[in-house]
């Protein structure tokens, strides 16, 4: 079992008054209860709320990594992102254009200019979230079917048996 020395034990005393958010306080106040007070990691865990696992964890990568440990990134992103966001602002600018005069763009097409610029092919799914990204949705259903035929509708709904009472 590693102990601190007095620069470490000086480091984490200072760490604990300059770390940004709540999570790395934690982590932080994890390695001062088992330098000030000698606390277990089951001790540490139940004070910190994290698992054991999670207090070791923390321990080992001080020990390794020293003052960087402190400031663990939080979980979440874009960390297997395809493109950048300026990438993807660059494709879908002649989209953007495209939508104001037509008011429509089509996914599909959206979707072949970002397989073709990535190389591969990628589920409708990425398109969507990237559009989602860069605020477009979608509005509304096309209200009637482009081939749809007004007078057969108006016809049947005229000879329908629920409109002539018969059941």
């Amino acid at each position: 079992m590693y102990h601190f020395n007095s620069r470490q034990s000086q480091e984490i005393e200072e760490a604990i008054f300059n770390v940004k958010n709540l999570t790395n306080y934690k982590r932080v106040l994890a390695l001062r209860l088992r330098d000030t007070f000698k606390m277990t990691a089951s001790q540490i865990s139940s004070t910190v709320g994290f698992s054991e696992q999670n207090v070791r964890q923390i321990h080992a990568e001080y020990f390794k990594q020293g003052n960087s440990a402190f400031n663990k990134l939080r979980k979440g992103g874009r960390r297997r992102e395809n493109m950048t966001i300026q990438e993807e602002e660059n494709l879908l600018e002649p989209f953007f254009r495209a939508s104001e005069e037509s008011g429509i763009v089509t996914v599909s097409v959206v979707k072949k200019a970002y397989e073709q610029r990535l190389g591969r092919k990628v589920d409708v799914s990425t398109i969507y979230r990237m559009l989602g990204r860069h605020g477009w949705r979608k509005l509304a259903p096309r209200p009637k079917h482009p081939k749809a035929d007004i007078e057969a509708q108006e016809a049947f709904k005229k000879t329908s048996r629920t409109n002539t009472g018969e059941v």
